[in-house]
């Protein structure tokens, strides 16, 4: 039995939880990891994510409270839940992150790569221009404010009053709209 828990309570609060971390029980590791589970995997599954990458998400947020609550220096100003939800979706959106820097770094050197050849580069930058201004005027700006201008999602959500995963889900709309673009004025 845990230290502190009575038979009619199904949960610690969270001091004695907290406690109980830090002394070594199973049982407290296994409530840490129900406190933030329900909350986050919902939070990555509306933000792009799939099950495994929730779950995956979940883990890394529980070792991570785990081994911050093991260290006596560790204060907590608020609900646990709370926290550990904090942690998880913080590691969501920094995973977020590197997937969309890596894709549309890697998009955009498929387009520099096509434009590069010196012979077609002229017809290729006119086509892509084109193209980017058959795109609604908020793609346009997205992509002109990402790559033009070299704006970060977080300086574009608070410029524009939206959350980093809807300009990251819009962004990504973009490039596949202008990809399509793209490859159906090659097809011509």
């Amino acid at each position: 039995m845990i230290p502190g828990r009575n038979d009619n309570s199904e949960y610690l609060n969270d001091e004695i939880l907290i406690q109980s971390l830090r002394d070594g029980h199973l049982q407290s590791v296994i409530q840490l990891y129900t406190l933030g589970r329900v909350r986050i995997i919902r939070h990555v599954k509306r933000n792009n994510g799939n099950s495994d990458e929730a779950e995956d998400i979940v883990q890394d947020a529980v070792i991570l409270v785990y081994e911050k609550i093991c260290r006596e220096e560790f204060n907590l100003n608020g609900d646990l839940s709370t926290y550990i939800f904090t942690v998880g979706k913080n590691l969501w959106y920094k995973e977020l992150r590197k997937k969309t820097n890596t894709t549309s770094l890697s998009e955009l050197s498929e387009v520099i790569d096509s434009i590069s050849n010196d012979e077609v580069s002229e017809e290729r930058y006119h086509q892509l221009s084109e193209s980017i201004s058959n795109l609604s005027e908020k793609c346009q700006e997205i992509l002109k404010k990402r790559y033009w201008t070299k704006m970060k999602f977080e300086e574009l959500a608070i410029d524009w009053g939206e959350t980093i995963a809807s300009l990251k889900m819009k962004s990504s709309r973009c490039h596949q709209e202008l990809r399509n673009l793209l490859l159906n004025h090659d097809e011509l």
